[in-house]
């Protein structure tokens, strides 16, 4: 059987397909999934369209990877909810800051990507700061679902 982690955010749902995963250490592998509906109508209306048939096409719409997309673990606490490790700092958009301009504390690091520049905290022994951030709701359904009318 396959499961699904589900995390509403407003009127959308993120989907996550588990890999992996392994009760006894409370760990899962999952990576990123999306739902490609077909067939959506749209009619003109609103401040562009309306899709009128957006509940119905993401019902039986196939599920697929997204591209780019890599896999993670996320981690199951006392409390019997999922959470994923995140590490403790900011981030800036790498277009706009020059990273020659950024002053960092002594407890500090950067870390540069394709489109940012992270600054992360560290600890006193030099390791990052890490945080846990609630994950969603495991499921044996992917209910992604991106809201065209919103």
């Amino acid at each position: 059987m396959t499961f699904y982690f589900n995390k509403a955010i407003y009127s959308d749902v993120q989907s996550w397909k588990v890999l992996k995963i392994d009760e006894i250490k409370g760990e899962a592998t999952v990576i990123e999934v999306k739902k490609e509906p077909q067939n959506l109508e749209f009619v003109p209306g609103g401040f562009s369209a309306v899709c009128v048939n957006n509940n119905s096409a993401f019902i039986d719409a196939p599920i697929v990877e997204v591209k780019g997309a890599k896999p993670f673990k996320v981690y199951k606490r006392k409390d019997g909810k999922w959470y994923k490790k995140c590490n403790v700092g900011y981030s800036l958009d790498k277009r706009i800051v020059d990273v020659n301009d950024i002053k960092l504390e002594n407890n500090e690091k950067i870390e540069i990507t394709d489109f940012t520049i992270n600054v992360i905290k560290l600890k006193k022994n030099g390791q990052p700061k890490v945080c846990y951030s609630y994950f969603g709701e495991l499921s044996d359904k992917c209910k992604y679902f991106y809201d065209y009318n919103f």
